[in-house]
């Protein structure tokens, strides 16, 4: 029943985030986030899900750290975009693939606000 819905859930957030995934390539972050071997993530190794969003403010920057601890080993870290917008940036803190944690940080423009999808897959 739980793999089922992890699925559905995973199915349900590649439909409605349909953009492609660009890798970290800097210190500062990055558009989009993958982190770790994401070629083929199995949707039954999906060990958690966040859905991060902050509307934009003038004037003002958006911030949002996103923290995951758990027993599993983590080999893909996927950070999407929902509404295409580029004036954000994901950073990778600490931890990612090959720990059993992680911590990022979304960061937007002065004037801007994010939409993402966090997913994080992980094995015992």
């Amino acid at each position: 029943m739980l793999a089922g819905a992890a699925l559905l859930i995973s199915l349900l957030s590649t439909i409605l985030c349909s953009v492609s995934v660009a890798a970290i390539s800097s210190d500062d972050g990055s558009y989009e986030l993958s982190n770790g071997n994401c070629t083929a993530p199995e949707p039954r190794d999906l060990v958690h899900m966040e859905h991060v969003q902050k509307v934009a403010i003038p004037f003002v920057t958006r911030e949002e750290r996103v923290t995951w601890y758990g027993d599993e080993k983590i080999y893909c870290v996927l950070v999407t975009s929902c509404n295409g917008e580029t004036h954000s940036k994901v950073k990778l803190l600490r931890g990612g693939a090959g720990h059993t944690f992680v911590d990022l940080e979304v960061h937007s423009s002065r004037g801007y606000g994010f939409a993402y999808n966090v997913r994080i897959f992980g094995k015992e």
